[in-house]
C-alpha cells in the first residue's frame, strides 16, 4: 500500500529581496497561514479502467465550506500498484 501527499502551491519562486528559495510561493505578503478549514474531494479507480468521483477544487472547496482557497495538497493512496487507487485533492483556506 502506497500513500503519497504533495502540496501543489510549492515550487521555485522569488521572494521580495529577489532571491530565490525553495518551497511555498504565496504571493507579495510573504507568506500566509493555511486556513481554518479543509475540505477534500476524491476519485477512486479500479485497475486503471474504472474511474468515478468528482476530484476539483470546486468540489473540495464546496465539502468544506470554503470560499477563499489558500492551499491545495494532493493525495494519492493505493493498494497493490494500480489495482484501487483513491486520487484526492485537499484544500484548505477560510
Amino acid at each position: 500500500m502506497d500513500n503519497v501527499k504533495s502540496n501543489q502551491n510549492c515550487g521555485w519562486g522569488v521572494t521580495e529581496q529577489g532571491t530565490a528559495e525553495a518551497g511555498c510561493v504565496w504571493g507579495k505578503d510573504g507568506g500566509k497561514p493555511v486556513g481554518a478549514k479543509t475540505g477534500r474531494a476524491c476519485t477512486n479507480s479500479i485497475l486503471g479502467l474504472i474511474r468515478s468521483g468528482d476530484m476539483s477544487i470546486a468540489a473540495a472547496a464546496k465539502q468544506g465550506g470554503i470560499t477563499k482557497v489558500q492551499s491545495v495538497d494532493a493525495e494519492i493512496n493505493s493498494l497493490l500498484g494500480s489495482v484501487l487507487v483513491e486520487s484526492c485533492l485537499l484544500v484548505n483556506g477560510t
